[in-house]
């Protein structure tokens, strides 16, 4: 049975049951099967990732609700965070390794007015892909081409 949309869309769009999506990892990539209506979910699932779509694709998947997926989600990005302040690397094998990188003070042209500004020395997160992300990556561009 198909739902008519409620919104701003004119009232005889419809939805398809249930969106089948293609997926890789918690972002979603393609629709495949039924077109799909919704200007906002399309906008959604094109778009960049969020907090929220992370904890609604892992909560889907372990069956844990939402508000407990939140809470691990919000602390391992915060471990991660406190570790990297403390100057230490963090390696997840298959994704990636996050680092620090220090940067040094330096003079910068204000490309705007034309005048020097210092930089002061600071640091910057760097997150390096594994290999086995890059090919994931490589392998679904090189589908989408062909």
């Amino acid at each position: 049975m198909k739902l008519p949309v409620k919104g701003n869309l004119r009232s005889n769009t419809y939805l398809p049951e249930k969106p089948q999506l293609e997926t890789i990892g918690a972002k979603y990539y393609a629709f495949s099967g039924t077109a799909f209506q919704s200007t906002r979910r399309r906008e959604r699932t094109m778009g960049n990732v969020t907090k929220k779509d992370i904890v609604d694709a892992i909560a889907e998947r372990t069956g844990l609700t939402q508000v407990d997926t939140k809470v691990i989600v919000e602390c391992f990005l915060d471990s991660i965070g406190k570790s990297l302040r403390e100057g230490k690397n963090i390696e997840i094998r298959g994704f990636g390794r996050f680092k620090v990188k220090e940067k040094k003070a330096r003079i910068a042209r204000n490309p705007r007015t034309g005048d020097m500004v210092k930089i002061e020395a600071g640091f910057k997160p760097i997150f390096e892909a594994s290999k086995e992300l890059k090919a994931v990556l490589n392998s679904r561009s090189s589908k989408s081409k062909s």
